[in-house]
């Protein structure tokens, strides 16, 4: 008799969904690099609805919302987008180590990629996980929203956040990634505000 193999249906415990070994292999390589420039003390959380589809989370020239989204935001906070790095490290690793060194964090709220349609419903079902995430593990002062998807998500972090900051600035940085002028100033206003903690 022969001996049949059985296959078990593999789910990520970052979405949910069934998941194939690139998709755990892309997660795990997201979470090396938030662990990698994540700052010990948080001052601002800035929170997008989920990573890209196509492109490396990580690699602050791509963003979902866009395409100049990340260079949009890294002009509201004062970093040079076209600066220099030194050789031991890639303009991917200088904006993030920025980041880190202002105790920036970037985080999703869906870990993984969600095409549009599906965001909503990942937002609503992921809601309370980041809620108690931003509670008991980032522990910011302040946090900006950047996702239009994430207006939702606003008072259960608001009800959850004991006193901390919040901010939307979601339909800002997705304007100004299109080039209009008057969000960009927004994004910058709203970007500062969050920072004087």
């Amino acid at each position: 008799m022969p001996i049949q193999a059985q296959t078990r249906e593999i789910f990520c415990d970052g979405c949910g969904r069934s998941a194939t070994a690139e998709h755990i292999r892309d997660r795990l390589a997201r979470l090396e690099w938030a662990t990698r420039f994540r700052p010990i003390h948080i001052n601002l959380l800035l929170l997008i609805s989920s990573p890209p589809l196509e492109a490396d989370f990580y690699d602050v020239s791509v963003e979902a919302s866009g395409g100049r989204s990340l260079d949009v935001l890294f002009g509201a906070l004062g970093i040079a987008v076209s600066g220099t790095c030194s050789a031991a490290e890639t303009p991917r690793e200088a904006r993030l180590g920025e980041f880190q060194r202002l105790g920036i964090f970037l985080a999703p709220v869906c870990e993984c990629s969600h095409a549009a349609p599906e965001i909503p419903g990942a937002i609503k079902r992921l809601g309370p996980t980041i809620a108690k995430r931003i509670r008991f593990s980032y522990k910011p002062k302040a946090i900006v929203l950047l996702s239009p998807e994430l207006a939702d998500l606003h008072a259960q972090l608001a009800a959850e956040g004991q006193g901390m900051r919040i901010l939307d600035a979601g339909h800002a940085l997705a304007r100004a990634a299109r080039g209009d002028v008057a969000a960009s100033a927004e994004l910058r206003a709203i970007v500062s505000k969050a920072l004087r903690v």
